[in-house]
């Protein structure tokens, strides 16, 4: 296993076609994925192939393809939002 140290924008090239870029450092670690459409990407733990052995797994949020990193930052602050709107005490 090789293990980089990244900074919040910095990028990893893994090939010509894929690129992960770190969208969030501070508190839990956001990671864009950029990957050709048939590169399959997907969490370990809702992965039916093997690598997960989570049989609980929350139900995800449904797949989309993003055409830009912004686009991903703003679907994963979406995320981020609506995951704090379900833990906050009211």
């Amino acid at each position: 296993m090789l293990v980089l140290s990244r900074k919040q924008t910095e990028t990893i090239k893994i090939g010509d076609s894929i690129t992960i870029t770190v969208v969030k450092s501070n508190g839990p670690v956001r990671l864009g994925v950029e990957a050709p459409p048939d590169v399959r990407v997907v969490r370990s733990e809702l992965d039916n192939r093997g690598g997960g052995s989570s049989t609980n797994a929350p139900a995800s949020p449904d797949v989309k393809g993003f055409a830009s990193p912004e686009q991903a930052r703003q679907a994963m602050d979406e995320a981020d939002q609506h995951f704090l709107d379900d833990t906050t005490p009211a």
